[in-house]
């Protein structure tokens, strides 16, 4: 229903070409439906092959782009029915700029598989030395064991312009906290996100982060997932409608810090069987909760071991093991 309804705007056009046809005007049509089909297509393949989150918005136009095409196109149909040399040369002309369309679609499309392949290559350079340099790191903390967060802060600070063996090191526990601050504002957003992601982000860090970033949709997921992020910042995160991004239920169920009210709220609300899955394994899920999961959960998720040991022991009176560190290291912060 939905594609369907996307060629609503490019019925009247085809509703022209069939009282054309019908009343035995056809010169043109034929030129007209292949300057209309051939856009349909060449757009439709400039969409698939490219890799922007938003280029299946392109569907929405494509069909009166396409009409339009089919349109112009048939000014040449309606110049063979004229004897005038003007006429022709108008018709002719308004064919070539409904070819054009088409064209520039599949120009479009050139220029796209191309820059996914220097993407691709770039990514596999980048790759390869980020594999290189994790195995550096490992021989050289290998080595000073007890100087891990010196070692990592100094080769950090004195080789932070080699963007592959940065990456590297802020895969790392163990980075000064300061340090992970400053990369944290870089405009390579690359960098940025992978000191949000390191686990010695700082809580004052990634609530500057989600306060102040520009681009702040590019760093949620990191922010929901990661264990220092402050709890207000959690909540308001999970109440944002409509939700600027996927997979943010995902990472608040694995993250051992959210609070307990948005593990309810999800519990309640999530019809995802892999989120009710992970939430079974939250340290925050108490018994109400959990017998909550299990009604709305499917039969699979019901029957999962960590599941069903926690509605055993709930069962039996048993209480839940303490909650843990969070935050920081501040215990029930989260509550």
């Amino acid at each position: 229903m939905f594609w369907a309804a996307l060629f609503v705007p490019a019925i009247p056009y085809l509703l022209v070409v069939l009282r054309l046809a019908a009343t035995g005007r056809r010169e043109g049509i034929v030129a007209s439906l292949g300057c209309f089909f051939a856009t349909l297509a060449a757009g439709t393949w400039h969409i698939m092959v490219s890799r922007s989150s938003t280029a299946s918005i392109g569907f929405i136009f494509l069909p009166t782009i396409a009409a339009i095409s089919g349109v112009i196109a048939l000014g040449f149909g309606a110049s063979r029915r004229r004897a005038g040399g003007a006429a022709r040369v108008f018709g002719v002309l308004a064919l070539i700029v409904a070819a054009v369309i088409p064209a520039v679609e599949l120009i479009g499309v050139g220029e796209t598989t191309q820059l996914n392949a220097r993407r691709d290559s770039d990514q596999a350079r980048l790759e390869q030395a980020f594999a290189a340099h994790k195995a550096e790191l490992r021989a050289i903390l290998t080595r000073v064991p007890e100087r891990r967060a010196d070692t990592l802060t100094a080769l950090l600070r004195a080789r932070r312009d080699d963007r592959a063996f940065a990456l590297a090191v802020l895969d790392e526990y163990g980075v000064d906290s300061l340090l992970l601050d400053t990369l944290a504002r870089s405009p390579d957003l690359g960098l940025a996100l992978a000191a949000v992601r390191n686990r010695g982000a700082r809580s004052f860090t990634l609530a500057r982060v989600y306060r102040t970033a520009t681009y702040r949709n590019y760093f949620l997921q990191a922010l929901a997932a990661h264990i220092n992020t402050p709890p207000e910042i959690l909540r308001e995160i999970h109440q944002l409608r409509p939700a600027p991004i996927g997979g943010l239920d995902y990472q608040f169920a694995d993250n051992p810090a959210t609070p307990s009210d948005v593990v309810a709220d999800l519990v309640r609300s999530s019809a995802d069987p892999d989120v009710l899955r992970r939430l079974a394994r939250h340290p925050r899920l108490d018994c109400p909760l959990a017998q909550t999961l299990a009604e709305r959960a499917t039969e699979e998720v019901r029957r999962d071991p960590i599941l069903q040991m926690r509605l055993s022991r709930c069962a039996s009176g048993q209480p839940e093991p303490p909650h843990g560190r969070t935050n920081g290291g501040t215990p029930n912060q989260a509550n």
